[in-house]
């Protein structure tokens, strides 16, 4: 896959949700009309749930077990995000033509070749059982969310999408297709070590690279810090610990920025 493909791939979203310009738009609507569309009697939880946002309209949950919180993390994920989470799932499995037409079918045939789905297959048959437990009540409430919301988003209409269930693979899917996005360089790399007979090596350094943690810069070098800060404002995630013995408030501090393409709900 040329690289200019694997950029339109990540491009692809934004491209296809660009032509609701030139579509007439949604009804125009605030959060509280939004919110009469998320379902909210008879939810098929064990104990009770409680979801409420705060001014900026971030989601917070309170529940009394693991399943119940996986399952309505499933509903809110749905409810504030389900026209691109269908896109990217039509995305995944290289079914981008179902939306965008035969000018993509290129590029569908090049990520059924990678195949993201069927490593996930992979992982679900070595998942540990609790993680499995969260993903099917996490899929479980997105299926919910999907067959009882009030209103679909608007890229339904906009590109033809019809309901689908979801599936745990196809969570595992597009969390196989975003872990490219911060791989296929590394990848690239490899392929010209494959010939050279040093492939196995340079594997194995890379693969226990990183393993023990050290400190950044050492204590008292002021100009240390300032190049580090610096290198705040450059590509890449960021991420900052800050020891509870150097915190105004006696604990620990974690900072962190990712700096990935535009992939919630980050699975």
């Amino acid at each position: 896959m040329t690289l200019w493909r694997i950029v339109g791939l990540y491009f692809l979203p934004f491209m296809l949700t660009g032509c609701v310009l030139i579509q007439p738009l949604p009804p125009a609507g605030d959060h509280s009309t939004r919110a009469l569309a998320f379902p909210k009697v008879d939810l098929p939880v064990a104990e009770p749930v409680t979801i409420y946002w705060n001014q900026y309209n971030v989601p917070y949950i309170h529940a009394r077990n693991d399943s119940d919180l996986a399952f309505t993390l499933g509903m809110v994920h749905a409810h504030l995000r389900l026209g691109q989470m269908e896109m990217l799932k039509r995305i995944a499995y290289g079914r981008i033509s179902e939306m965008a037409g035969p000018i993509t079918i290129d590029l569908d045939r090049a990520i059924r070749v990678l195949n993201p789905g069927q490593v996930a297959m992979d992982q679900l048959r070595t998942m540990p059982q609790a993680t499995r437990n969260w993903l099917d009540n996490y899929t479980r409430g997105i299926n919910y969310y999907v067959e009882h919301t009030a209103q679909l988003p608007p890229e339904f209409d906009l590109l033809d999408l019809e309901r689908e269930p979801w599936t745990p693979r196809d969570v595992l899917t597009i969390g196989r297709l975003a872990a490219s996005d911060v791989n296929w360089i590394t990848y690239f790399y490899f392929a010209g070590k494959l010939n050279d007979g040093r492939y196995r090596e340079v594997y194995e350094r890379l693969r226990v690279f990183g393993r023990e943690s050290q400190p950044s810069f050492q204590t008292g070098t002021a100009s240390s810090l300032a190049y580090i800060m610096a290198g705040l404002s450059r590509s890449g995630s960021n991420s900052i610990a800050i020891g509870s013995k150097r915190s105004r408030d006696a604990v620990a501090l974690l900072a962190n920025d990712p700096h990935l393409g535009v992939m919630l709900p980050n699975f």
